[in-house]
């Protein structure tokens, strides 16, 4: 198991021992990536030197753009190991730290992302003694404003949660939801800069906290964090005795209550959800088990699509996937005039893209309430088991309306739930929040009422097989 380690330099001291500690590690799979963000001209020269002396050691050239603000993504090409780790300035490894952090991988398959905590230390590399007796408020500190971390994680985790940016990676872990697993031994030391060389006490830990909460966690799009963060806040400001901070504190959490935030936040977080569950689904989806319902469907719904389609076809796939659809239509109509995608999913735009090599095929990434898509275009729209993923049905019937031809067609083929199962699928989905970001699951009325108010009529519901439906619609004139 080879693992990639990625360090960001900057014009920032503490850096050698950092790196040496990489190359000292026990582990010895290992690459160190070395990113020149720096302005300084010395520091360039000695990464160059640095790099001859270790063969494991390679400079990214290209990856930063001096000047600005934000690195370009690291290509997976750039990444040869399977797993990633990320370091900062003045952190130092234990030898073993590596060691131990692949072994609990070694050891638990289902893990994707492995952290601990780091010990603050001074100039003299001696443990900040003040900090290391306020164990308890520390970890709290971690737990819910990370200031540094230790941390491994799988290649497709750290790219489905968008490599390296300036957003922290470990609240993106969280709000992508994949499972993270915290190690409690302290593996990582760090030179401890302005921040923490000035904390004396648990109360300045607290404001610490306060203001990494309106740095990070206060822009980040999970709800849940945001609300279970600003209450361990102000617990600790009672505890302290900072009513006024606590008093602004719970304002903060007032306002995240707000119904017509919530419903934002939480249609935000089904579309984060769907867009990361179907990334990583996009390189096997054709050999997933998931895939053999929307399969039953593909006969049927090229039928219908053959008894409606003219001469100059002009077709929209909406949550369109890998393009087996769009492929199966441009070799069905080769008049066809114009054969687009849309998907959510930026693994599975390119899947499509790779597969559509024919200049009548287009497919886009976003969704049919984002994407630029002309109105009174196309003659058949598909909706292809994606429709219980939209937060917002009758929106995204509504702009399904205005992107048809009058009387052209919609077709929705999605999961069929019957009675008592569908209330109680329904159910489980509103309350558990499946990482698929699935929504809801529609029954033949609650279509054919949303698509009435939407525009359509002449409503027709057929099943297929025991677990699938179609459902097809006409634009009013």
């Amino acid at each position: 198991m080879k693992i990639s380690v990625i360090a960001f330099i900057d014009d920032k001291d503490g850096w050698k021992p950092t790196l040496t500690s990489v190359t000292e590690q026990t582990y010895e799979d290992l690459e160190l990536l070395l990113i020149d963000a720096g302005e300084s001209a010395d520091k360039g020269e000695w990464l160059k030197a640095f790099a001859r002396t270790d063969q494991r050691v390679k400079i990214c050239e290209g990856i930063y753009d001096k000047g600005t603000s934000t690195p370009r993504d690291i290509t997976p090409t750039d990444i040869e190991g399977q797993y990633v780790m990320e370091l900062s300035a003045g952190m130092m490894l234990a030898p073993d730290a590596v060691e131990r952090m692949m072994h609990v991988f070694a050891r638990r398959k289902n893990e994707v992302f492995i952290y601990t905590d780091v010990l603050p230390v001074d100039r003299n590399n001696e443990v900040l003694e003040v900090i290391a007796g306020l164990t308890g408020e520390m970890e709290n500190f971690y737990l819910y404003n990370p200031l540094r971390l230790c941390f491994v994680c799988k290649k497709e985790v750290y790219e489905a949660a968008g490599g390296w940016t300036e957003r922290n990676l470990w609240l993106r872990m969280q709000e992508e939801g994949f499972p993270m697993y915290r190690l409690r031994a302290k593996m990582c030391r760090l030179l401890a800069d302005r921040e923490l060389s000035g904390i004396g006490s648990g109360d300045d830990i607290l404001g610490l906290r306060i203001r990494k909460y309106e740095e990070d966690v206060k822009d980040c799009q999970s709800l849940e964090r945001k609300v279970k963060t600003l209450e361990e806040l102000i617990g600790q400001c009672r505890k302290y005795k900072r009513n006024g901070s606590a008093l602004r504190l719970a304002a903060d959490l007032m306002l995240l209550h707000n119904p017509v935030k919530e419903y934002r936040a939480r249609s935000q977080r089904i579309k984060d959800q769907s867009r990361a569950a179907f990334n990583r689904l996009a390189d096997s989806y054709e050999q997933d088990g998931g895939y053999e319902e929307p399969r039953k469907c593909y006969g049927p719904v090229m039928k219908i699509i053959r008894k409606y389609a003219g001469k100059d076809l002009k077709l929209l796939d909406i949550g369109c996937g890998p393009g087996i659809m769009l492929q199966m239509a441009l070799d069905a109509f080769p008049d066809a005039v114009r054969i687009d995608g849309i998907d959510l999913s930026p693994a599975m735009v390119r899947q499509a893209n790779a597969r559509l090599t024919d200049e009548r095929a287009a497919v886009m990434e976003g969704t049919i309430d984002t994407a630029a898509i002309p109105e009174g275009f196309y003659d058949i729209e598909l909706c292809m088991h994606s429709f219980h993923h939209y937060p917002k049905p009758l929106t995204s019937l509504c702009r399904m309306n205005r992107a048809l031809r009058g009387n052209g067609v919609l077709i929705i083929a999605d999961n069929y739930y019957r009675g008592f199962k569908r209330l109680e699928q329904n159910f489980d989905l509103y309350v558990s929040r499946y990482a698929y970001g699935d929504m809801w699951m529609y029954s033949a009325w609650e279509l054919t009422v949303l698509t009435a108010v939407a525009g359509f009529h002449r409503q027709r519901f057929y099943k297929v097989g025991e677990k699938s439906f179609l459902f097809i619609c006409r634009k009013r004139n």
